[in-house]
């Protein structure tokens, strides 16, 4: 590192790195301007505020990002502003297939340190840090990390207990999680998790929907068809990985599953777990749109916690209400919901609706899809 005196460094960072990252940049003769430690922060707020530090180093530690999918969008935005700046990426137990890191890649960063291990406390980021600041990574050696180099048309699997990769016509497809919430009860929470469970099944993936509330609907649904097969820990139900709700349930164990999509039925906001609502890939908040049904929508909003990272979907609304409703929510991106007698029921109108609400996480589609089932087969009730 020879850039003169006053190297300015940006630090965004879990408390795991926090002291080898500081000393290492200490023994540098580094200067830090821009340090903020914590395990859920914003990367798109905080490189907004870097933005104008004109640091000659950002290290970001993706730890410390509460969504990892924001990542190659913040620094995207990020180096059109400043190209000069090397960014380090700090990336603890991620492999080759880890699609934020491929992202990153093609973008020019090419330093991208990754400590793997079951116990990180005692891995000498210290040392990997030095070396980098003196010796920056070249392509050569991070091409790794590039997805662009695999054929477009194969399934990539990482190594990873996060993240499966999958390509599909040119656009990366992970393991998608995608958390649905409801303002109050009885608002179409589950209907609208099955709905998307459904839609994201006719691209020939592998769909879980976990039931993330203190509800019995699934074991409900299960009780009321034929055609149901047991799996560990839930029931398959066409085509569909269902997760009834347990005391046991262990979220983490299912996401180790090759899962392409897993759906989160998470109830109602204000008793959720809000936790795995804002660690999901999509937020998806189900409200209605009566006046004594929009008022728990505002208690959200007022919060002001995330509300720009929410997609707002309106069942049981006409189109002006819904214009209407839309031009009140200013800058949040909200749809209108295409609800449905039988939410596993794809119809023109759901799949239309469902394209618009998730078309930045489903595979790139050439024209009309086809030889998509509308009506769903194979599900009978039960004779009584």
């Amino acid at each position: 590192m020879d850039k003169g005196s006053d190297i300015l460094f940006a630090v965004i960072a879990s408390s795991l790195f926090s002291g080898q990252i500081k000393k290492a940049i200490y023994d540098s003769e580094g200067q830090i301007v821009y340090n903020m430690i914590s395990t859920n922060i914003d990367i798109i707020d905080a490189l907004q505020e870097v933005d104008n530090l004109d640091v000659d180093y950002l290290i970001i530690d993706m730890v410390s990002v509460e969504n990892h999918r924001d990542i190659p969008f913040a620094i995207r935005d990020f180096r059109i502003k400043n190209e000069n700046t090397q960014i380090i990426i700090i990336a603890p137990n991620c492999y080759p297939g880890n699609q934020e890191l491929s992202l990153i890649v093609t973008m020019g960063v090419y330093d991208i340190l990754n400590p793997i291990g079951d116990n990180l406390n005692d891995y000498d980021l210290y040392s990997d840090l030095l070396e980098v600041l003196k010796y920056p990574t070249t392509y050569a050696k991070a091409v790794k990390w590039d997805l662009g180099l695999n054929a477009l048309s194969q399934n990539v699997k990482a190594n990873s207990n996060q993240n499966v990769v999958t390509i599909v016509k040119d656009k990366i497809v992970g393991t998608m999680v995608i958390g649905v919430v409801g303002t109050m009860h009885r608002i179409g929470t589950t209907h609208t998790a099955i709905n998307i469970a459904s839609f994201l099944k006719t691209f020939n993936v592998k769909v879980g929907l976990v039931e993330l509330n203190k509800t019995t609907v699934f074991e409900d649904i299960k009780n009321s068809y034929i055609d149901v097969k047991d799996i560990d820990n839930g029931f398959l139900l066409d085509g569909i990985y269902f997760y009834p709700n347990k005391e046991d349930m262990k979220l983490l164990n299912i996401l180790e599953d090759d899962f392409n999509y897993i759906v989160l039925d998470l109830g109602v906001y204000n008793d959720c777990q809000l936790e795995e609502f804002k660690r999901a890939d999509e937020r998806i908040i189900v409200s209605g749109v009566k006046d004594w049904e929009l008022g728990s929508l505002e208690a959200i909003l007022r919060t002001r916690d995330g509300i720009h990272k929410n997609k707002y979907l309106f069942n049981f609304s006409d189109e002006e209400t819904f214009a209407e409703i839309k031009e009140n929510m200013v800058d949040l991106r909200c749809y209108l919901s295409s609800l449905t007698g039988n939410p596993f029921l794809v119809n023109k109108n759901s799949y239309k609706m469902c394209a618009k609400l998730l078309e930045n996480i489903i595979p790139k589609q050439d024209g009309k899809r086809k030889g998509l089932k509308f009506n769903i087969s194979g599900i009978f009730k039960k004779e009584k």
